[in-house]
């Protein structure tokens, strides 16, 4: 595995995401194919904005998107760092794609690098909805992705 691409979904309300979310999801597809390799794994939480952006984003790969109840986040939750781990240390994919939740998308990320020996982020990202963040593991570099303007 090459990539991590954490992705925050798309806005929402009770029935899942508006139209507006659509749109930004299918905006972010596009700049983030150039991201995506020969082999890519997608996973989002069981919730339902999460597996609409997750669907978006798999459209057309050929990918399935695979539900993992620990990638859902909230403030009174605490990330299950460990799973997220052994999740990405299995996976065969030259890119994992993880759609989730505001939480995962602004926290992980310091924690994957300490995790991981790298030292501290040389930046934070303040990453909202429709948006990512892109890891690359071997030159561990972030980059900080948003849709385009459709």
């Amino acid at each position: 595995m090459k990539t991590l691409i954490l992705v925050r979904h798309g806005a929402y309300d009770e029935r899942g995401l508006t139209p507006n979310g659509v749109t930004s999801m299918k905006a972010l597809r596009v700049v983030l194919e150039k991201y995506l390799g020969p082999t890519a794994a997608f996973y989002s939480s069981d919730a339902a904005r999460t597996i609409q952006s997750a669907a978006i984003l798999a459209d057309g790969t050929g990918c399935d998107v695979c539900q993992q109840e620990f990638l859902y986040s909230s403030q009174d939750t605490k990330l299950d760092c460990e799973s997220m781990m052994q999740l990405i240390e299995a996976s065969a994919a030259d890119v994992f794609v993880a759609v989730t939740h505001y939480e995962w998308v602004n926290y992980f990320p310091a924690k994957l690098f300490a995790r991981q020996g790298w030292g501290e982020m040389s930046q934070l990202f303040h990453v909202d909805k429709a948006e990512a963040l892109v890891i690359d593991f071997e030159t561990r570099a972030v980059t900080y992705v948003r849709p385009l303007q459709l």
